[in-house]
């Protein structure tokens, strides 16, 4: 058995890109971050026992304000920063949505996806 803690549809708004325009201007994003742990917490009142998922926003947040010219790269950080966090987190995956990117045409969103 497993326990998945997710925060999904995290909105925000960041100056990621490999192009200037995009890091002049700036762009919506949306990141999705969950974690898989082995089993599932006791009955308890306890935080500690689980994944707190404000701290798991809060990272979100805070990778999502360093300019970073690839998506993969503010992935890999905040993966990095989850496991170094919550060392019992078995697996999980970071999505992050760029929406609307300026491909020369009509495109509703740009995906990258890591797990680990």
């Amino acid at each position: 058995m497993q326990t998945r803690i997710a925060v999904e549809g995290a909105a925000f708004f960041a100056y990621h890109g490999y192009y200037a325009g995009e890091n002049n201007c700036g762009q919506h994003f949306v990141v999705d971050a969950e974690v898989i742990l082995d089993g599932w917490p006791e009955e308890t009142a306890e935080l500690s026992a689980t994944i707190d998922y404000a701290t798991l926003y809060k990272f979100c947040a805070e990778e999502m304000e360093k300019t970073t010219p690839l998506l993969e790269t503010v992935a890999a950080r905040l993966i990095r920063r989850i496991t170094t966090e919550f060392p019992e987190a078995r697996s999980g995956k970071v999505t992050i949505s760029k929406l609307q990117p300026q491909l020369g045409g009509k495109v509703g969103r740009t995906i990258v996806e890591v797990s680990f």
